[in-house]
Parts: C-alpha cells; sequence; structure tokens
C-alpha cells in the first residue's frame, strides 16, 4: 500500500518527529510504500521519500496557498491508497485531500485539557 504522512515534524528530537519516524519504519518493514511531507526537519528515512514543505501545518501561513498547492501536487505524484495526517493545523488543505483521497488524523488529547476529561471517568 501507498501511504502518505503529513506531520509537522520528522527529526529524532522526541515527540511528534520520532513517534512518524518510528511509524515510517515500521510501515516499511511491514511492505508498505511510505512517503512524508513535514514542514519541519526532512531527515532521510530508510527508502522513504521525505518532502519538506515549509509552513504547510499552519492554517494562517503568509504562503498558505502555495503550500496547499505544493502538498497537493506531492500527493497526485506520489497517489497515495491512505493519507495519515498528524499534528497539522491547516483543515482547508485537509478538506481538499480528504475529497480525493483515504484520510485518517492522528488525535492525541491530554486528559486534563480534553474538553471530554472527567466525563464516564472514574475518580
Amino acid at each position: 500500500m501507498r501511504i502518505l504522512l503529513l506531520t509537522r515534524g520528522f527529526t529524532r528530537n522526541g515527540g511528534i518527529g520520532c513517534y512518524v519516524q518510528d511509524l515510517t519504519a515500521l510501515l516499511q518493514a511491514a511492505g508498505h510504500q511510505v512517503a512524508v511531507i513535514c514542514s519541519e526537519g526532512g531527515s532521510k528515512a530508510g527508502a522513504a521519500r521525505v518532502e519538506q514543505v515549509a509552513g504547510f501545518d499552519e492554517f494562517e501561513n503568509t504562503g498558505a496557498r502555495m503550500s496547499r498547492e505544493r502538498v497537493l501536487a506531492l500527493a497526485a505524484e506520489f497517489d497515495p491508497e491512505a493519507i495519515l495526517i498528524h499534528a497539522m493545523d491547516d483543515f482547508d488543505l485537509e478538506r481538499l485531500l480528504r475529497e480525493k483521497y483515504a484520510v485518517g488524523r492522528f488525535v492525541r488529547e491530554r486528559p486534563a485539557t480534553s474538553p471530554l476529561h472527567g466525563i464516564g471517568m472514574r475518580s
């Protein structure tokens, strides 16, 4: 399967970057073709194609239109069967991707800041 990962960071300095790099390696080990588009980092991860598009993950970015167009062009070139989004705030770009591809979004909430915190939870 061709899987495209969209993420803010793709570095080994912890957090999102490490998680997505580890996920990339696991997906490749399972036999998938993986490409990554990130706004920060861009270090190579095995055989994965890694493209850096600065600021594409931000909704209010002065170059948002150009960033969106670049990400859409890269996606069309890779022609993924699935896209996984992690830490991207440009919901217009996400909407455009969903019109053409199967898109999943990683959602991580800290329990104390989640709007659902305490609902159905025992103390």
